[in-house]
């Protein structure tokens, strides 16, 4: 189930960063005319980070701490309950023992849905790397020698001297960046009709993309995209952020003294040229679309504001859009102690609640075995989980012993600051190391189904300082 591990990740963060999109969009409407594009276009670090950087720590900022749980109390009905006099095992409602067999349907469902999303992934990371491999294979020709000198004095302009080459092909009929080590700019045949000041601003303009790293930006882009394929939000953000580096690219070109009027022209003319053939999103190109096409053109004409004035206003923006985003995507502070859930042994352990929330589905005690039909003693509690749910130390102590086991599946010991030593079992994976110091209400596991289990849950026992099993339930009387 390692893909739903990741599967579930990736849900998160999908929802984080559309959360964070959401607040750009209003911010962004909010400093429309305060603001130019290059500093609106710092906000999307944010939406970047949160597609890059699981939000999964606990913090006080989060909102799930002012949600009150639905219950911190342990439910058991009586057709599950087990009582024990003497050595036999008197069973309620009927004799007839109700097994705890947790619905396989949800954990079904999840693996397939997981499933799906990892072969579509895949897929389009698979065309997006065959589109790469067949452009780097197209027939090239020989690059005419007025076009090699534009080319140089442009490289000298920008001061660039790494490893940037200029390549002209049929391919591709819109001017573009290619590679990722072996950088091209790729110029189609048609496009050389055109005069030298417009090369020159086309050459420029190909350039600065690469003197900006966007040819590794867009394939970083390309690739969250496919990951959250099944999240719109995602690829219209992706979207917006392209044509806002486009618009930096045009700022740029125009703060090299290049005419305005002239620079649209240009644009305007290779779109003729090449019949209108957008880019390919994998790629930094001069033409992606119509409507980002008038917005670039507008952009050019609007003034810059006040710079200090706003910095201000996007540092802010940024502080306030990075604590909404980590309020919403961040786990609930777990660290207080749970007394009024009257979880007390005889001895008045306090103790936190293993789970967010808490649903007994058998007890401590004699039962008949779930797969092997048995009578035998159960010697803890079995508590419904669902898969990948954090499972959290139920008082402080030092991790002593984490390991598969064939019946238990991943299992976890730790040894408590009084003696005792808790017991949880069936987890989806570790998440402390053998010697590990936990603080009580600290996530050490994800519930999960290994080992010998019908479903995902969490089986949890308690042995005292002399080494004997604790009645565990007589902690929900």
């Amino acid at each position: 189930m390692f893909v739903a591990t990741i599967f579930m990740n990736v849900i998160s963060m999908s929802l984080a960063a559309s959360f964070s999109f959401i607040l750009i969009l209003f911010a962004r409407k909010f400093i429309n005319k305060k603001v130019d594009i290059s500093m609106k276009s710092l906000l999307w670090i944010i939406f970047i980070l949160v597609l890059l950087i699981p939000i999964n720590f606990p913090s006080k900022l989060s909102v799930k701490n002012f949600i009150k749980p639905r219950s911190n109390t342990f439910e058991m009905s009586i057709e599950e309950t087990i009582t024990h006099e003497k050595d036999n095992v008197i069973l309620t409602a009927g004799n007839k023992l109700k097994e705890n067999i947790i619905n396989l349907n949800d954990i079904n469902t999840l693996y397939i849905v997981s499933l799906v999303w990892f072969i579509t992934a895949m897929l389009l990371i698979s065309k997006d790397t065959y589109f790469y491999n067949k452009v780097s294979n197209v027939e090239s020709f020989e690059v005419p020698d007025f076009l090699r000198e534009i080319f140089e004095e442009q490289k000298r302009k920008l001061n660039v001297t790494s490893n940037v080459n200029v390549l002209i092909q049929d391919e591709l009929n819109m001017p573009s960046l290619y590679g990722i080590t072996n950088v091209f700019i790729l110029i189609p045949k048609s496009v050389l009709e055109l005069n030298k000041e417009e090369l020159e601003m086309i050459i420029f303009h190909e350039l600065l993309h690469y003197k900006k790293k966007h040819n590794l930006s867009f394939v970083l882009l390309k690739l969250l995209e496919d990951i959250h394929w099944f999240n719109p939000l995602i690829k219209y953000a992706n979207s917006l952020i392209r044509e806002d580096l486009e618009c930096l690219i045009d700022l740029d070109v125009l703060n090299q003294n290049y005419d305005r009027n002239s620079y649209s022209k240009t644009i305007l003319k290779v779109i003729n040229c090449t019949n209108f053939e957008t880019t390919n999103s994998l790629l930094p190109g001069m033409y992606s679309n119509k409507k980002t096409l008038e917005r670039r053109i507008l952009n050019m004409k609007k003034e810059s504001g006040n710079i200090k004035h706003a910095i201000i206003i996007i540092a802010a923006l940024i502080t306030l859009i990075s604590i909404f985003t980590i309020s919403f995507a961040s786990e609930k502070v777990t660290e207080q102690k749970l007394n009024n859930s009257s979880m007390n042994t005889d001895n008045k352990l306090s103790i936190v609640m293993p789970l967010d929330e808490i649903k007994v589905t058998a007890t401590f005690g004699s039962r008949m075995h779930p797969i092997t039909k048995e009578i035998k003693t159960h010697n803890g509690i079995d508590l419904k989980a669902e898969e990948g749910n954090n499972v959290y130390a139920i008082m402080d102590g030092v991790v002593i012993y984490t390991n598969y086991e064939t019946e238990r599946g991943n299992t976890i010991r730790i040894k408590h600051e009084n003696g005792y030593v808790s017991t949880y079992a069936h987890g989806l994976e570790f998440l402390v190391n053998l010697g590990d110091k936990v603080n009580a209400g600290d996530s050490i596991m994800k519930a999960g189904a290994t080992g010998r289990a019908t479903g995902a849950h969490l089986h949890l026992e308690l042995e005292n300082e002399a080494g004997e099993l604790v009645d565990i339930n007589k902690m929900f009387e």
